[in-house]
């Protein structure tokens, strides 16, 4: 919706003008914003459970090493969160990379040996999402 200055400064005083713009603009953006249902429960997905599991099984000696060392280095910083994203965002691809070669090395099929580009990362979201609801 256009907002019109005629709509919107009626008073002399430019302070009123203001108010009278921001409770404008206010209601405008109150329309588009996304409010969430607080009475739904996420309903419980036990299939997501085996997923989860083999994904933070999986992703454990990986993630709490890395994690543990970006605790001792950042200990009294606020950088944490933001170095840890950064650490794990670009080791984690050779994370998987690894366990490709590993799963080549071992005499597995490459092509499924390569599916654990896909496989991995699906089944570390599954085990945020379970972590996430706490099933």
């Amino acid at each position: 919706k256009l907002l019109h200055p005629d709509e919107i400064f009626k008073e002399k005083d430019p302070a009123s003008n203001l108010l009278a713009f921001n409770n404008s603009v206010h209601e405008e953006l109150e329309k588009l914003v996304w409010k969430e249902n607080k009475n739904r429960r996420p309903g419980k997905n036990y299939w997501i459970v085996l997923f989860s599991f083999s994904g933070h099984i999986i992703h454990a000696p990986f993630y709490y090493p890395v994690k543990n060392f970006v605790a001792k280095k950042t200990k009294g910083t606020v950088f944490y969160h933001a170095v840890l994203c950064g650490i794990l965002l670009f080791t984690y691809p050779l994370f998987v990379a690894l366990i490709s070669l590993f799963l080549i090395a071992a005499g597995v099929n490459k092509l499924l040996a390569l599916s654990v580009y896909i496989v991995l990362p699906l089944l570390a979201y599954a085990a945020v999402q379970q972590k996430k609801y706490n099933y």
